[in-house]
């Protein structure tokens, strides 16, 4: 008998199948297709065409952890080939609370309005996050993959859901047993990082005021590279040192009215709420258990631990592509509370995508989940291979 993860090179995104075997015959997991929408999605065809092979085009579960396009794109890409090619039994995706889902709608609409139009077309992060949390690209394309299966088969999992009540747990699986730790079924608590950010802005903005036009110099040159401000006619004339013209600086003002608005904290807090709806689930297999963890941040990981949960695992897939704000300090530990020479870690990333700055993946989280694993070789990448060609982890017994 074998367990089998395999994790797939998609660039800055997760793909993996996970294939166990059953008394009657081998299972499937397909969790998560997507990727950066500055990556090369040319490679979502010969994956697809890979995991259709190996499958059969019989799944017992698809599970898309949380409503981002590096965690969807394919499977909304190529949904109507995923209805008609694949047999699935089940399909996850997070439940999200409709008054959530509205707050995330407002939040999206005000960002268009509020950021500039060559913030939201063009490169860097700003563009990057904005055009992940736009609501095309989450619940509408969420709705569109969910049509291409029959209504019954399809759930919106969280935390207190009663699996095998409900029908949503495949069936058949007597080997394999499924928990659910997050999200919550009441999504509003990860509104807080929205709620923060705006108090913390309002507090910035009664300060703002005070600021005179040397002090705003300082906030224009921090902000040149993400909203590029035009010099006003003659501001060179009377030296490098000259206030400019705010009344003539049109994209000044814009930036003004961002920050005055909470727009730019609004965006990343909007970011970061999404990624705390993520699924996140625990696999035990014959005394193998892993953790996926979707891109749950530090304050899904804090609600799952105020649960009392156990975190001990044999493979844990690491969180949010190794960002700093999915791996708690605490959680290398409780994930693997010893250095076993069966502990084993994956990531999916593309160090290309975020390379500088708070780069993706950090070197701490790195340096923090290598330092739980008794071989290096247990720690793999996806980006260490090909594109489109896959990672694995098997387990025999």
């Amino acid at each position: 008998m074998r367990l089998t993860v395999r994790a797939y090179n998609v660039g800055f995104g997760d793909c993996i199948l996970i294939s166990w075997d059953e008394a009657d015959r081998t299972r499937h997991a397909w969790f998560d297709f997507g990727t950066h929408h500055s990556d090369d999605e040319s490679v979502y065809l010969g994956v697809f065409e890979d995991i259709l092979a190996r499958t059969g085009g019989r799944l017992d579960l698809l599970l898309i952890s949380h409503r981002h396009l590096d965690h969807l794109g394919g499977f909304w890409q190529l949904r109507t080939r995923l209805g008609s090619e694949f047999q699935v039994e089940r399909v996850w995706h997070a439940h999200v609370t409709p008054e959530v889902d509205n707050q995330f709608k407002i939040a999206s609409d005000t960002l268009s309005e509020l950021l500039p139009r060559t913030l939201q077309t063009g490169s860097g992060v700003i563009a990057d996050v904005y055009r992940n949390n736009l609501a095309i690209s989450s619940k509408d394309r969420m709705d569109a993959i969910a049509s291409v299966f029959p209504a019954a088969s399809v759930f919106q999992v969280h935390r207190q859901m009663d699996l095998a009540a409900s029908g949503a747990m495949p069936t058949g699986l007597a080997r394999m047993q499924i928990e659910v730790l997050a999200p919550e079924q009441d999504s509003t608590i990860y509104l807080n990082p929205i709620d923060t950010s705006l108090a913390a802005r309002a507090a910035l903005d009664s300060h703002f005021a005070a600021f005179g036009p040397v002090a705003a110099t300082r906030v224009r040159a921090s902000a040149t590279e993400a909203v590029p401000l035009h010099e006003a006619e003659g501001a060179g004339d009377e030296g490098e040192d000259a206030p400019p013209d705010f009344l003539r600086l049109a994209d000044f003002a814009r930036l003004r009215r961002q920050l005055r608005s909470g727009g730019l904290d609004l965006l990343a807090a909007v970011n970061k709420s999404r990624n705390n709806t993520s699924i996140v689930s625990r696999w035990t297999w014959e005394g193998v258990t892993l953790l996926l963890t979707g891109d749950a941040e530090l304050e899904s990981w804090a609600v799952i631990r105020g649960h009392g949960d156990d975190f001990k695992s044999t493979l844990l897939k690491v969180g949010h592509h190794g960002s700093i704000d999915a791996s708690p300090l605490w959680g290398y530990e409780e994930v693997f509370p010893t250095r076993r020479n069966t502990n084993a870690v994956l990531l999916s990333t593309n160090p290309l995508i975020f390379p500088t700055g708070n780069e993706v993946p950090k070197g701490e989280v790195l340096a923090g989940w290598s330092g739980r694993l008794l071989y290096p070789s247990r720690f793999r990448r996806t980006d260490a291979v090909d594109r489109g060609d896959a990672v694995e982890f098997w387990f025999d017994r």
